[in-house]
């Protein structure tokens, strides 16, 4: 079955036999993904070129959260309806289908609205929420990286019964590692969320107004990191479905991730860097 390429990967599949690429993403799910990261492309290349303004910048990062908060909804459903998920697994932790898919449920909505609520156009009544919502941004964010060292290293042996779950497959073991590096960058947005819980909009506006571009720079890196884990649930996917082994789309995966995230942050900060902080807007 298809559903053990998670466990097993799919080496030996000839190519004959793999499904196609447009054939596996030619679904309703993926279509959402694809629409998601060709809108990320374009507010890559906006980065790329240091184009910031009102009439094609924030329509692109409106647009990005709308799909990042619904990206979360459908992924929700998918689990819930047994949608292109496997619910009846019992591998570990994050190397279950169904776990792996609600960690990125969670994640593309906890990234959609720290970019909305860093955002110059977050509404009031997303502000009045600071003193509940960042608290559990930031918890989510933590367990990011928590949750899959958890899955690899099963702690004292309290987290995971070792006796009726089975031990990682090599092809589980680096997918769990992969996820624990995105969970380990990801803790990078936790400050973020505790400074909007501790010091809410009279913190932000201050950092707005002393470092003008801070939004803009925060909001965008949310939205990379959204672009990032939408294109690894296409990856998964495809892996999952055995259109190329997963030794070979982790780097094609990591070259999506250069275009989607990487680039577009340096950039960011070559053309903000005037107006923006590292750290010290934290005690602003």
């Amino acid at each position: 079955a298809n559903n053990n390429y998670l466990v097993t990967d799919s080496l030996d599949l000839s190519d004959d036999e793999r499904p196609g690429l447009w054939e596996t993403v030619r679904n309703p799910r993926d279509g959402l993904a694809l629409v998601l990261t060709v809108v990320g492309l374009a507010v890559s290349a906006c980065n790329a070129q240091g184009i910031y303004n009102a009439q094609i910048y924030q329509p692109l990062q409106m647009t990005s959260i709308g799909l990042g908060f619904l990206s979360g909804v459908a992924t929700f459903g998918q689990v819930a309806w047994g949608y292109r998920v496997d619910v009846t697994s019992n591998r570990r932790w994050l190397a279950n289908d169904a776990y792996v898919n609600i960690y990125a449920g969670i994640y593309a909505m906890t990234v959609s609205w720290l970019a909305w609520r860093a955002s110059v156009f977050c509404p009031p009544a997303l502000q009045e929420l600071d003193s509940l919502v960042p608290w559990l941004a930031a918890t989510a964010f933590v367990l990011s990286a928590l949750v899959p060292a958890i899955t690899l290293w099963n702690p004292g042996h309290i987290f995971i019964n070792e006796s009726t779950t089975p031990p990682l497959s090599e092809t589980e073991l680096v997918r769990a590692r992969g996820l624990l590096a995105i969970g380990l960058l990801a803790c990078v947005f936790a400050p973020d969320c505790v400074a909007f819980a501790l010091g809410g909009q009279d913190w932000w506006g201050r950092v707005s107004e002393f470092h003008p571009s801070q939004p803009i720079l925060e909001s965008s890196t949310a939205l990379f990191a959204l672009y990032a884990n939408e294109a690894s649930m296409v990856s998964h996917r495809c892996g999952k479905a055995g259109v190329a082994p997963f030794r070979q789309i982790v780097p094609a995966f990591a070259v999506i991730c250069l275009l989607l995230a990487i680039v577009p942050c340096v950039a960011s900060l070559y053309w903000l860097g005037d107006d923006i902080s590292f750290f010290s807007f934290y005690r602003e």
